[in-house]
């Protein structure tokens, strides 16, 4: 419900805020503004987990504010996660353990203030890259986790142990008796309405013939005679310049037949 967490005071009366959503291709500055001023100027802690870390990616201050910065992953696999440093949200957590399924996120920076919890070596990358971190953000904490993608993760003993235990650790409930007990994942489905399969085939289909052609399009134009350096730079300008349209967007023109999906 953008408009609602766009309002003055969404977050009031909470002790923690979540934040597990994809706006990849949001630029509403108000938005980003209204989901970072809680943490920043009002101390509310947050969790920022997996597909968070790659939204809006047009503006510099939603990795800036999450204390890292990544815009891809690997392919989706099993991979070891291991612990980085000693600290009260991951004692209870195995030195390491094997994730069954997750994408592994790219590190592309990161603020030399976050306190790192987890890595994962990348086998593509041939590279560790952080998993999970704290870092503060004004009067506030978060706690960011690129995890999360598959319902093996969601359900994975350690995984809600970290959750669990950095809900504990940012809202002050950490003690000498804090440790968390496995639980269920649910999907939230009260007063919700979620996309049907043909409306999710629309919203992709077209969010590729849209947005993936416009790139290609001006790659194709501008950038085919550029030597390598240089077609990075340029082919980054198309993207910047031709954004992908936002999946809301599309849903809200597919549920009304504006758009339609050719996919068999």
């Amino acid at each position: 419900d953008v408009n609602r967490i766009k309002s003055s005071g969404f977050s009031e009366g909470y002790d923690l805020l979540f934040y597990n959503f994809c706006h990849a291709a949001q630029r509403d500055e108000d938005l980003v503004e209204s989901l970072i001023s809680p943490v920043r100027d009002q101390g509310i802690p947050a969790i920022a987990m997996h597909c968070a870390m790659h939204s809006f990616q047009y503006t510099s201050s939603w990795p800036e504010f999450l204390g890292l910065h990544t815009l891809r992953h690997e392919q989706q696999r099993g991979f070891l996660v291991e612990k980085s440093m000693p600290h009260a949200v991951t004692e209870e957590l195995p030195s390491s353990w094997a994730i069954a399924s997750d994408e592994l996120y790219i590190t592309l920076s990161k603020n030399n203030e976050i306190i790192p919890l987890l890595t994962a070596y990348g086998i593509e990358t041939k590279s560790d890259h952080h998993q999970a971190w704290l870092f503060s953000v004004g009067e506030g904490q978060l706690m960011g986790t690129t995890l999360g993608h598959s319902e093996e993760s969601l359900n994975d003993d350690n995984f809600q142990s970290l959750l669990g235990r950095s809900v504990a650790f940012l809202t002050g409930r950490s003690g000498s008796d804090s440790s968390v007990k496995p639980f269920q994942t649910n999907i939230l489905s009260e007063n919700v309405r979620y996309p049907n399969r043909d409306e999710k085939r629309c919203v992709v289909h077209n969010m590729f013939s849209i947005g993936g052609k416009a790139v290609e399009s001006c790659v194709e134009s501008l950038c085919h005679d550029k030597q390598e350096v240089d077609l990075k730079s340029c082919t980054q300008q198309c993207q910047q310049d031709n954004p992908w349209p936002v999946p809301e967007t599309l849903w809200d023109n597919c549920r009304n037949g504006v758009l339609t999906s050719s996919q068999p």
